[in-house]
C-alpha cells in the first residue's frame, strides 16, 4: 500500500492508503483512511515494544549492527571534535577574547556534547 491524498470539493485535504496496483485495475481493495492504518500500526508496534524480551533482543541486535560499522567510531570522533572546540573556547576566553557570537557557538557545542554523551 502507498500513501496518497486528495482534496474534496470544500478544499479539505484527505489522506489515505491504497494498493499500488489499484491504478492499474489489478487490485480491488478500497482505500483506507490514513488515521486508521497508522493507528493500527502504532498499536502493533507498542504491543511489540511493551515486551521486555523484544526490547532486549532489539538492543542486542542494534549493538551487534553498530559494532560492525564505523558508526560508533564516527560518534566518538564527533565527541572529540566538540571537546576540542570547547577547549579552544576556554583558551580564547582565558586570553580575554570573548563576544556574543562565541557565547552562542559555545552553547551549541555544549548542547551537542551533552547529546553525544547521553546514553
Amino acid at each position: 500500500m502507498q500513501g496518497v491524498s486528495g482534496t474534496s470539493k470544500t478544499g479539505a485535504k484527505h489522506y489515505y492508503y491504497y494498493c499500488r496496483e489499484q491504478r492499474a485495475k489489478r487490485c480491488s481493495k478500497r482505500p483506507v483512511r490514513k488515521e486508521w492504518v497508522e493507528g493500527a500500526v502504532t498499536d502493533i508496534l507498542k504491543g511489540f515494544l511493551d515486551d521486555s524480551e523484544n526490547l532486549a533482543s532489539i538492543a542486542v541486535d542494534a549493538a551487534k549492527y553498530y559494532k560492525g560499522t564505523d558508526y560508533l567510531v564516527g560518534l566518538e570522533q564527533q565527541r572529540m571534535d566538540v571537546e576540542k572546540g570547547l577547549a579552544n573556547f576556554v583558551r580564547a576566553t582565558e586570553a580575554g577574547i570573548f563576544n556574543e557570537a562565541m557565547q552562542r557557538r559555545m552553547a551549541e557545542l555544549q548542547a551537542r556534547k551533552e547529546a553525544l554523551d547521553d546514553p
